[in-house]
């Protein structure tokens, strides 16, 4: 049976944009009932706005991918690592193909949560 989780979408999107954020050590934490509450705000901009939001979602995921391939091209960025980073923005892209709902069992999906120990790499994933 086919699960449709709707509203969700953005919020997966947000999440699996900020795991590789919230994985890198800070001084100082930030109270997670700040970051629930802003999480919570979004969702609810996004519920009320989602044709706009999708746009700027799908903008703001082609900026990512071009911003890494000009700093591939002209800093030398390691080169695998940049493409699994435009790989996986593309994977976010597959994501909003439907949006605001999620298809649980639509590969796409699956893909993007298969994906996060080839994003974390292999020292972070071992951890």
């Amino acid at each position: 049976m086919d699960t449709y989780v709707y509203k969700a979408s953005y919020m997966i999107v947000l999440i699996l944009i900020l795991i590789p954020i919230s994985i890198t050590p800070r001084p100082t934490q930030a109270d997670p009932s700040s970051i629930a509450s802003g999480l919570y705000y979004l969702s609810e901009l996004v519920e009320e706005h989602t044709v706009f939001a999708r746009k700027l979602l799908t903008r703001l995921i082609y900026a990512i991918i071009a911003i890494q391939t000009l700093l591939t091209l002209i800093d030398r960025f390691p080169l695998a690592l940049s493409l699994v980073s435009i790989a996986s923005h593309g994977v976010y892209v597959g994501n909003l193909r439907h949006f605001p709902t999620v298809k649980l069992t639509d590969p796409v999906f699956i893909l993007s949560c298969g994906k996060l120990p080839f994003t974390l790499g292999p020292k972070r994933a071992s951890n």
